[in-house]
């Protein structure tokens, strides 16, 4: 997969290896595991940081499934009943979470206002035929 670099930085702006060592690095320190598809952050150009209400339009139709938000309650619990604020989640162009389901539903169960958030990014030189590999347009 060829990735793509923004010639752009800031300081909201963040390339895609920071995102794979963040996500990472919050794995080994938030519960273990592993990022299930690194592809789904390679294909972006980078991510802008940004702090997004709760109630938005972007992440008001993102939940976890019953199933899974019923097995994985007393992790949610757990993070929720922490006085510090959450890590950002990881967003992707297509609007799904990249990384953070867990950290979303607790901050919504402790009733935050908002979280932060890193929002992919594509640059418009992504032929279009990755875009429709990745998310379908």
């Amino acid at each position: 997969m060829i990735r793509y670099k923004s010639l752009k930085e800031n300081k909201n702006k963040v390339t895609t290896e920071f995102i794979l060592n963040y996500v990472n690095g919050l794995k080994s320190g938030w519960g273990g595991g592993s990022l299930a598809n690194p592809k789904w952050v390679l294909a972006h150009t980078n991510f802008v940081k940004k702090k997004i209400k709760l109630k938005s339009k972007l992440l008001n139709n993102i939940h976890m499934k019953p199933d899974q938000l019923k097995r994985d309650y007393k992790l949610i619990k757990k993070y929720a009943d922490m006085k510090t604020p959450f890590p950002p989640i990881v967003i992707g162009i297509d609007k799904e979470i990249i990384d953070g389901r867990h950290r979303l539903e607790s901050a919504r169960l402790r009733g935050d206002e908002y979280i932060e958030v890193y929002q992919g990014v594509v640059d418009k030189n992504v032929p279009n035929e990755i875009r429709k590999d990745l998310w379908g347009y």
